[in-house]
């Protein structure tokens, strides 16, 4: 009785006993040295994308991990009762992970979630939605970890915070912020495991990052640098921090933090990357000197040698010196070109740098001003008497002489390169002396090719070259001519050097016919010059600048009037509608028969014979793109999609408020006739509107194409929500565009049409859940960040100082006369700093209202008069304050 009372016990324990040094111990080996394997040839951190807590596989560890599935799987054919079968279940699941055999690794933790309990089944659900992370299912992988989130609170800290970690880094793969940094803040209250809490901070700061929490995703930038991790965390979460500490104006602590980075023996290959944020930070704080120092010390150190992405970034930011502070647009060219051409993954370079179209852009200017300056000097040579022509030619000849001669002296001095012993390296020397353009000087190209025929000679290209009868035609190894002069100089060599460089005195338009057609060729280039600075390079000044240059000549009657509308439109944004009237009475007195008469009487409101002067303005919301737009409207080769989708692109890429708003309405305006033309039920259009509070009214506005097609004149029926009319990727597309134009002004006539439309086209249905709330985060741990909340300060409780209050200081602002009628209704908001006193120490705009006199008044009385009562118990204090227009 006593035997057969212990046998299944004794039994279960040997079962145990044999399946673990068997098999299991075996197993659990290799796949111990397949993870570690794995794991040590894992991607590094790429912090232009988000980090993952959980790393993927990698290739390594196939063939032990091969073995571990093998032993793993002995265990379950031979020891079924034995306690080892789960943790065999997931081994081989976590083996064929490692494999990236996701659907084998899915099926095997499937399978032990279904018998498993406790810290077993929590296991098996966190490598389930890592393997669905993997697999890009990430609605599979919220499910199953939501579903688990709603029964761990008797699982282990550790497990729950890998759960909350993994369900973080599943919401922000979906761009869901504030999901996200809720799990993981959550994460980052249970999470053990000190290397994945660096991960999950870091990852935390990427979450914050996007949702402009600056101050702190520095704070989780900096717990993760804080922890003695991977090097390649820590790295990325100091620079993390120096970057934000940039963005948000703390300069010293990032150079702080970078110079930190740059001593540190540890990241000794990252020194030189150190070095070009440093020069960075400079430039952004306004150093350009030191900045173009530090830049040209990385170019040109003789032991550190940047790697590509620092090379190009450094090119970058010497372009941007010469454009910015130099107006050096030929060497900004060479930089964005040589910035562009180093070979670099466009996932290592931020969505900022964008020199490729930097150096088209500016290689164009280049070509047109090199093409503009040949013209005129050749010009002005036509305009010479025979006499003046016959000096000026000898004085190049002369230039030309004096080159040569400087060519030869190089040649004969001691220490060239010919005579330099070949193990030196003068290619540096050179670099250092001249900078990395001197492959573009046209002097050190000619006495490179001097210097190196006279070691090589006039070398054949063929075989065997070194004979010496191979090069006995080497003008370097005939015996000196007796025609050389006392001076040492060959008068035939001279004379085929100055015929190589002699000017093409073909080219100078002699006759006036020529001189005419020249002359347009200038103004055509001139026009195209300023295309380039208004379309591509953002610079309207310049832009306006040679659009008036072109006119002064005036010849070219094709170009002078798209010269007068582009102007145009520059003086619309900026409110000069005085001056836009002036240039469309000259288009249509001096132009008629053009096509921007037309074109200037619809834009300004003006019937066919309506004299200039006394119409009034259609809309002062037409902006610098109005004339690409139009151009883009009257293209037939283009469809209406593709246009829709050139206005969105233009829209993302412009910098400038009211001329993103007309693009997206543009855009918005053509998927929504698209949407209609292709709806298969223009009934249930009509029908809905109706039934709409009248909503459909407010589609007048539009085009007479679409307004007749969503007109709101079919008999009125009931609305089924079943019945919604506006499903589809061009009434997607349409929404999209309006809440752009939305996002960017609630008042005016094109926010007013687009919101009307908005809400036409709305699908109604049950109340939404309630938004994410952001939690407060623990004082102690993450600061609290005044950017992106920042009080009004009335509401926050300060009083204004001013007679007549806000009121009467807006009466006294003395605005530009142009503004007076305009009928302008918006606001205009300022970010304040107030001391104890109640004086505004320092203010800036951030309203997004172009700079066209109107903000320029108001900052003008702010510093005149705008005070506040003292302050009680602070020095000072920030905050917004709205100034309402009204003219």
């Amino acid at each position: 009785m006593f035997l057969a009372g212990c046998a299944g016990p004794i039994k279960q324990s040997w079962n145990n006993f044999t399946a673990y040094y068997n098999t299991f111990y075996n197993a659990k080996s290799y796949f111990s040295e397949g993870e570690e394997l794995n794991r040590s040839q894992a991607a590094l951190i790429n912090p232009q994308e988000l980090i993952q807590v959980f790393p993927g596989p990698s290739d390594a560890g196939a063939e032990q991990f091969d073995e571990a599935i093998s032993r793993a799987a002995s265990i379950l054919r031979k020891h079924e009762q034995s306690q080892y079968v789960i943790p065999s279940i997931l081994m081989i699941g976590k083996s064929y992970f490692y494999k990236s055999e996701f659907f084998s690794a899915l099926e095997k933790f499937r399978e032990a979630g279904t018998i498993a309990e406790n810290r077993e089944y929590a296991e098996s659900v966190v490598w389930e939605a890592r393997v669905l992370y993997e697999m890009n299912n990430i609605e599979g992988g919220l499910l199953v970890t939501s579903q688990a989130l709603n029964s761990a609170d008797q699982w282990d800290l550790d497990q729950r915070g890998e759960l909350y970690a993994i369900n973080g880094q599943l919401h922000a793969a979906q761009q869901d912020w504030e999901r996200a940094s809720l799990s993981l803040l959550r994460a980052e209250e249970l999470m053990e495991s000190q290397a994945m809490l660096a991960r999950v901070y870091f990852l935390h700061g990427q979450v914050l990052e996007n949702l402009e929490n600056l101050v702190q995703a520095r704070a989780a930038f900096g717990f993760a640098a804080e922890i003695k991790s991977d090097y390649d965390v820590e790295f990325h979460a100091m620079k993390k921090q120096a970057d934000i500490s940039r963005r948000i104006g703390d300069y010293d602590d990032a150079l702080s933090l970078y110079r930190r980075l740059e001593r540190d023996d540890k990241f000794s290959d990252q020194r030189v990357r150190m070095r070009y944020e440093i020069a960075r930070t400079h430039q952004i704080m306004g150093d350009a000197d030191l900045a173009f120092n530090q830049y040209s010390s990385i170019l040109n150190h003789p032991f550190d040698v940047a790697d590509n992405v620092t090379l190009a970034r450094t090119y970058f930011g010497l372009g941007e010196l010469f454009r910015d502070e130099q107006d050096n647009f030929t060497m900004a060219a060479a930089y964005f070109d040589s910035a562009a051409s180093v070979n670099v993954a466009d996932e290592r370079i931020s969505l900022e740098f964008d020199a490729s179209e930097l150096a088209e852009s500016f290689s164009d200017y280049a070509f047109l001003k090199q093409e503009l300056a040949m013209r005129d000097s050749l010009l002005k040579l036509a305009s010479l008497n025979p006499a003046e022509l016959d000096s000026v030619l000898a004085d190049i000849r002369q230039e030309l002489e004096e080159e040569a001669q400087q060519d030869r002296e190089r040649i004969t001095q001691p220490n060239t390169i010919a005579l330099t012993d070949a193990g030196q390296a003068p290619e540096a020397a050179g670099s250092a002396e001249f900078g990395f353009l001197n492959h573009m000087n046209r002097d050190r190209l000619r006495e490179a090719s001097l210097q190196f025929q006279a070691v090589w000679g006039d070398r054949p290209l063929e075989d065997n070259w070194r004979r010496r009868d191979a090069v006995t035609g080497s003008r370097f190894d005939r015996a000196e001519s007796p025609a050389l002069s006392d001076q040492g100089e060959n008068p035939v060599s001279q004379n085929m050097l100055m015929a190589q460089f002699a000017p093409d005195l073909s080219a100078i338009p002699f006759e006036e016919d020529a001189q005419v057609e020249m002359k347009l060729e200038m103004e055509e280039l001139t026009y195209r010059l300023a295309n380039l600075f208004l379309l591509s390079l953002n610079m309207p000044d310049s832009a306006r600048f040679y659009y008036e240059d072109q006119l002064r000549s005036g010849l070219n009657s094709s170009v002078s009037p798209r010269s007068l509308f582009s102007l145009i439109d520059l003086d619309l944004q900026e409110g000069n509608e005085r001056a836009a009237r002036e240039k469309a009475g000259r288009i249509i007195e001096n132009f008629p028969d053009s096509p921007f008469t037309e074109e200037v009487r619809e834009r300004l409101g003006y019937p066919g014979g309506e004299e200039l002067s006394d119409a009034p303005a259609k809309s002062d919301k037409y902006t610098l793109a109005a004339q690409l737009l139009e151009m883009e409207r009257t293209d037939t080769l283009m469809s209406p999609i593709e246009k829709a989708d050139l206005f969105r692109q233009l829209g993302e890429t412009s910098d400038d408020a009211n001329q993103k708003e007309l693009l997206f309405y543009e855009s918005a305006r053509i998927y929504l006739e698209e949407a209609v033309r292709m709806s298969e039920d223009k009934e249930a259009i009509s029908s809905w509107l109706a039934d709409s509070s009248g909503r459909g009214a407010d589609v007048s506005g539009l085009q007479d194409a679409q307004a007749d097609s969503v007109a709101a004149d079919s008999p009125t029926s009931t609305v089924n929500q079943d019945e919604y009319p506006f499903e589809g990727a061009y009434w997607d597309s349409t929404r999209s565009m309006l809440e752009k134009v939305l996002s960017l002004n609630q008042t005016g006539r094109i926010a007013t049409e687009a919101d009307a439309l908005f809400e036409v086209l709305q699908k109604p249905g049950p109340a939404a859940e309630d938004t994410v709330r952001t939690m407060a985060f623990p004082p102690d741990r993450y600061p609290t960040d005044p950017g992106p909340d920042m009080n009004n300060c009335l509401e926050a409780g300060l009083e204004l100082n001013v007679e007549g209050g806000m009121t009467g200081f807006m009466s006294r602002v003395r605005f530009p006369d142009w503004a007076y009628g305009s009928g302008l209704k918006t606001e205009i908001t300022y970010r304040l700093t107030v001391n104890a006193e109640g004086n505004v120490v320092e203010y800036e705009q951030i309203s997004e209202i172009s700079r066209s006199g109107i903000p320029e008044a108001v900052e003008a009385s702010i510093e005149e008069e705008l005070e506040f009562k003292p302050l009680t118990g602070i020095d000072s204090y920030s905050c917004e304050l709205r100034f309402p227009i009204d003219l």
